[in-house]
């Protein structure tokens, strides 16, 4: 069977083709002959032979040789790109999140949770603080923190262990549960030198928090190595169980 041939459209505008029933007619803008109706279609898919770092596509072509793209897009922080063999998905910058979101995870379920150590933020302008159920701390934004001091014992009458440089201090806002994570980087026995690191920045107010301290710097290689063997939330719960 010979091909199907299109007439010359200065003379013609409209054409079926005998052996599929289709219908065209011929189109000044885009400058084609497109698929007004039809019996049978058969298409076929393929891929962009150019490799595209941005609206990665593939193509749809009919029985009659025609295409049309079909574009692809990711939103969230999936990538996409395409090249000949097909479409490339990118997931790589969600899994880093994933994992900086899992450190956080593994933290929440080291927190103690009978015991509230409750402390009342006293002043944020860095003056130390030894009464019993109070807190102050050198700034008004977690992430311009440097030091934080406690009394001795919470509200609860909770003595807060002493804390050594590479441990963790959890400080969670009572009133909405929001948690801040700070390395000791010094001091000792109630007034420590910090360093906040999970970038959760937020206006410190002179309210409650629950005061935590996750001791021995080592255990953080016991999380991270528990993190990175979990495959999701419950192998992870299970892993940091046995971690501890």
């Amino acid at each position: 069977m010979s091909a199907f041939q299109f007439p010359d459209p200065a003379i013609e505008q409209s054409v079926t083709n005998p052996s599929t029933g289709s219908t065209y007619e011929w189109k000044a803008d885009p400058g084609k002959w497109v698929l007004v109706s039809s019996e049978q279609v058969t298409y076929q898919i393929q891929t962009d032979k150019i490799l595209r770092v941005s609206d990665p596509a593939i193509e749809l072509v009919d029985s009659a040789g025609f295409y049309s793209n079909v574009k692809f897009s990711g939103t969230g922080g999936v990538g996409l790109t395409s090249d000949f063999n097909g479409i490339i998905i990118d997931g790589t910058s969600i899994d880093s999140r994933s994992k900086s979101n899992e450190d956080r995870i593994a933290l929440i379920e080291l927190r103690n949770p009978v015991k509230d150590t409750t402390f009342t933020v006293e002043n944020r302008n860095g003056i130390a603080t030894i009464r019993d159920g109070e807190m102050s701390v050198d700034a008004q934004q977690t992430a311009d923190i440097n030091f934080i001091s406690m009394g001795p014992n919470s509200i609860e009458g909770i003595t807060i262990p002493i804390a050594a440089v590479g441990d963790t201090l959890l400080m969670t806002k009572k009133s909405d549960g929001t948690l801040h994570q700070f390395k000791i980087t010094g001091g000792g026995a109630g007034l420590y030198g910090v360093e906040q690191v999970d970038n959760v920045n937020a206006t410190v107010s002179l309210v409650d928090y629950n005061l935590e301290i996750i001791p021995e710097a080592t255990l953080q290689v016991r999380i991270r190595a528990a993190v990175d063997a979990s495959t999701d939330y419950a192998t992870l719960k299970a892993a940091l169980l046995a971690a501890l």
